[in-house]
Formats: C-alpha cells, structure tokens, sequence
C-alpha cells in the first residue's frame, strides 16, 4: 500500500498534479483477494519481496535504455534492470534475456502475478528470447525498453504481437 502511495504522490509531482490514480487502489484490489481463493499467494509468498523489487525498479523510471547496462551507473537494458532489482530482493538471476527465460518455471498468462517476469521474442535480431519484463498485473510491465524505462501495456500493440511466455522463479 505505502507502494501505491508513493508511486502516486511521485507521479502527480512530476506531472504539476494536485493527485495521481486512485490513492486507495490497494484498498480497492484487496476487497476482491480476501474474498478469493485462500491458497492464491503473491509471486515468492510475499508482497514485501514484489514491493522491494519495484521499490528498487521504479527509482529508474524515465531513464534511457542502455544496451548492455547492467546498473545504475551504465543504466540498464531489460534483462540488466530486472537482474539488478530482483537482486535487491535477494534473488540471483542470470544476465540475459534468455538465461532468465531458462531461469524460470513457464506459468500461463491467467498465472501470472506481480512479480512474474513476461518474455517476448523476435523484438531484435539474434536469441529467441529477445526481451523481459517484470510483470506488474493488469495486463502491464515494468520494463526497459527503447523508449527508456516505463510501464508498457501486453493487452496489444507491439509487446502483445511479441510476447513468449510468462515465468516465475524457481
């Protein structure tokens, strides 16, 4: 919640706004996962695990896409912002796109939590794992991309004409 709060506060400051989203959007969401199936967890059993991860991935919103950036100092491209974030959570992942892609177990899109990576292919020339994402819910990720690093929406577009698969750490 505190999360969804910052995130909120930080974007309507950058963007001059009195408010951002809805401040009481978790409020909302958990009404609905209460009520749900009781064995339904976040991605690794913890929501603190997902909100580290973010916490530490949005600090980069807006910055440039860096081919081979691998930390905040060269900056990041895909697989480089989601090793370095999930890091700070204390999960190892391997460099690339594709080592994370063998990294994980593949779960269906209707699996998919916070937390989840979402891979796509064919987004450049080379490796059948071109790209990855931290899996945000509702259809969005958090990712680096050409146009720097941002949310980016799956339901269509680009990112759905290239997604793989969805995978969760092992």
């Amino acid at each position: 919640k505190k999360l969804a709060l910052d995130f909120s506060r930080l974007q309507a400051f950058k963007m001059g706004w009195k408010s951002y989203g809805d401040p009481s959007y978790v409020d909302h969401v958990m009404r609905y996962v209460k009520g749900s199936d009781k064995n339904v967890k976040p991605v690794n059993g913890s929501m603190d695990f997902y909100e580290t991860v973010m916490k530490e991935a949005l600090k980069y919103e807006g910055q440039p896409y860096a081919w081979g950036g691998s930390n905040p100092k060269t900056g990041f491209d895909c697989s480089g912002l989601v090793q370095w974030s999930f890091a700070k959570a204390g999960i190892t992942l391997p460099r690339t796109a594709q080592e994370q892609h063998g990294a994980t177990k593949k779960i269906s899109e209707k699996e998919a939590t916070a937390g989840d990576l979402v891979f796509f292919g064919g987004t450049y020339e080379g490796k059948a794992i071109t790209h990855v994402g931290i899996y945000v819910g509702d259809g969005r990720m958090f990712n680096s991309n050409d146009s720097g690093i941002e949310y980016s929406d799956l339901k269509s577009g680009y990112w759905r004409e290239h997604l793989v698969s969805f995978g969760r750490i092992k």
